[in-house]
């Protein structure tokens, strides 16, 4: 009787997709987790752009004018959880520099790793003639 039910081999491939399934589907969740870290940097890249541009146009927008202006746009499409700085460089004489500096920090959730976080850096400069 054991020796006919060792032979038999239904239910062996349910038996390895058990086995294999959880560290197939983590694969997959931490693709997807990661693709979207992507996008959501690539975004906060897209919305440093934009705000860049409004910095050209109005010499007295702030740091919190340009981080709610980023916010805004974020919030359609991706993460808006960004911290931004505004910093100015008169190193060259007749020139302003304008350094504007966007993190965005992931937090990354996969099944079977603790959570861990990403961090991005985005920068954007611009010079004015003073």
């Amino acid at each position: 009787m054991f020796a006919r039910l060792a032979r038999h081999e239904g239910g062996a491939s349910a038996a390895e997709f058990a086995l294999i399934a959880p560290i197939f589907l983590a694969a997959v969740f931490g693709i997807f987790q990661f693709g979207w870290a992507l996008h959501c940097a690539s975004s906060v890249r897209y919305a440093l752009e934009e705000a860049t541009r409004s910095v050209m146009l109005d010499e007295d927008f702030t740091a919190d004018q340009v981080e709610s202006q980023m916010r805004a746009k974020l919030t359609t499409i991706a993460d808006p959880e960004i911290e931004v700085s505004i910093t100015n460089d008169n190193s060259v004489a007749g020139t302003e520099l304008v350094h504007l500096h966007a993190t965005y920090v992931h937090q990354m959730e996969v099944p079977f790793l603790p959570p861990f976080e990403v961090t991005f850096n985005q920068t954007a400069s611009l010079g004015r003639r003073t």
